[in-house]
């Protein structure tokens, strides 16, 4: 997976999957994103939210724009349906996230 940061300060995301878990395809698979920016000393300077003014955060799943469902504090909820995409009994999927703090040009 390729990661890269631009800005001064650094940006974060934690989600609750991880890669190498298993999900089922064709069933509804609870995904949340927290970003946020950190500053060199690894402070938090701000959040980055889906309906952020000055922040974005966009979500795929195998090249397609995921939709946000809710949030709850900084934690931003959205609903992921793996699709079979081969055959066979076993396949993987290519999950994405980007966060950009527009107000302060970071970006992961």
């Amino acid at each position: 997976m390729f990661r890269t940061n631009r800005g001064d300060n650094s940006v974060k995301i934690r989600t609750n999957l991880h890669d190498g878990d298993t999900v089922t395809n064709g069933q509804e698979v609870n995904l949340t994103v927290e970003a946020w920016t950190e500053d060199a000393q690894g402070n938090p300077v701000s959040h980055i939210l889906a309906t952020g003014t000055d922040t974005k955060l966009i979500v795929q799943l195998d090249g397609k724009t995921v939709q946000f469902e809710s949030s709850s504090g900084y934690v931003q909820q959205y609903l992921l349906v793996p699709e079979n995409l081969d055959v066979g009994d076993k396949n993987e999927h290519e999950l994405y996230i980007y966060a950009e703090d527009e107000k302060e040009g970071n970006f992961r």
